[in-house]
């Protein structure tokens, strides 16, 4: 590593090598957390100015399409709760895009190499071409729909699924009746929840861009401070990069958990009892967002910690042999005793500095497994009243 004259490693922060991360995270990310729903990184407008935007194009839509063949009440209450988690989303994944340039910029480019930052800027370079950023996305959105207009139809359309098929093998004359009653809402529902599959899976693959954060740690690991590794400022960095993206899907969670208000709705307007759309919507979508989330929150979590541990093991080594050196001697000296509890009281605060955990983290890890059984039976309990 470069020192300076003064005795100082190069940071990363003001120089090609930090403006090339930047710019890395930036092509991924957007304004949206990867959704591009806002365009590239720049000037943008108040975040108002894009909901009302919203509003001006969802509301005319839906007014024409309820105005092209047979309306259905039942749709009322997804197409009202996709209008307000589609706003909902771009203000949580804007602020959160605006977060993490901020983290970026002031917690981990002033406390890094600019080796460690060229490092990640490669490593997503490598990890996120093209074709993951927008033909996987497009893939996942599209067999995300299929499956969702499966279990529409079920739900609206079909009094069951023993009349997809006639007797002689082709579509009974309830069925081709009911597929005429295929209105313009139907259609905006399908075309809106593409764009909702869309942008989710473009977020949810957009976010495992941190990982390269803390894939790349170990080359920093000699700055790491001896006896606090882990409250070193790189370190506090990722911590809370990781939070605010884990914070961002807990948030995302939440507005698609809102969906289940439908089956609340007076009877008129209300899904079926045991929803197949909501059954199967909500606990997939709950798990590619906070159940996804935390997967990849934990991951690196798991690689900040290993990292710190090797860094732990590498300055405890020499203090051990020392200590055994020392008490090895037949008849240890006063003096070399002395010695022996100062490196083994030095030893327990490297080790102990280098502990690594955050609470937020264990939280979610403990609380995942009972979100989708909660899920199912919140569903249940609201379908039945």
């Amino acid at each position: 590593m470069e020192i300076d004259a003064a005795g100082i490693a190069p940071r990363a922060a003001g120089t090609p090598a930090g403006d090339r991360l930047e710019k890395a995270v930036d092509r991924i990310l957007g304004r949206t957390m990867g959704t591009m729903v806002l365009g590239p990184r720049g000037p943008a407008r108040p975040m108002k100015f894009y909901l009302f935007a919203w509003f001006l194009l969802y509301a005319p839509l839906w007014l024409l399409a309820a105005q092209v063949g047979e309306r259905d009440p039942r749709l009322t209450g997804l197409l009202a709760w996709g209008f307000l988690y589609f706003a909902a989303a771009l203000v949580f994944s804007r602020r959160t895009s605006d977060e993490i340039r901020r983290t970026i910029q002031a917690d981990i480019l002033p406390y890094v190499s600019p080796a460690y930052a060229d490092a990640v800027a490669e490593d997503l370079q490598r990890r996120y071409p093209a074709s993951v950023r927008f033909g996987l996305p497009v893939l996942i959105a599209a067999l995300s729909l299929a499956a969702a207009i499966w279990a529409l139809a079920h739900d609206l359309l079909l009094p069951g699924p023993s009349h997809l098929v006639g007797a002689a093998g082709a579509p009974p004359a309830a069925l081709e009746h009911q597929l005429r009653r295929v209105g313009g809402e139907h259609l905006l529902w399908a075309a809106t929840h593409f764009l909702y599959f869309l942008t989710a899976a473009q977020s949810v693959i957009a976010a495992r861009f941190y990982l390269a954060f803390a894939r790349n740690l170990e080359r920093e690991s000699e700055d790491f401070s001896l006896v606090g590794a882990a409250d070193s400022p790189v370190v506090r960095g990722l911590s809370r990069l990781a939070t605010q993206v884990l914070v961002f899907w807990a948030m995302i969670f939440l507005s698609i958990l809102a969906v289940m208000l439908v089956a609340a709705l007076p009877e008129a307007y209300r899904l079926p009892p045991n929803s197949k759309l909501l059954f199967t919507m909500v606990p997939i979508a709950g798990f590619f967002s906070l159940g996804f989330g935390t997967l990849v929150y934990l991951a690196g979590e798991a690689r900040i910690r290993t990292t710190l541990q090797r860094f732990a093991s590498r300055r405890v080594a020499p203090l051990q042999q020392r200590t055994n050196a020392l008490m090895r001697a037949d008849a240890p000296a006063a003096e070399q005793l002395e010695e022996v509890q100062l490196l083994s009281a030095l030893q327990d605060r490297i080790v102990a500095g280098a502990r690594y955990g955050s609470r937020v983290g264990v939280s979610v890890s403990v609380a995942l497994p009972l979100i989708m059984p909660v899920v199912s039976i919140a569903v249940s309990l609201l379908t039945k009243g």
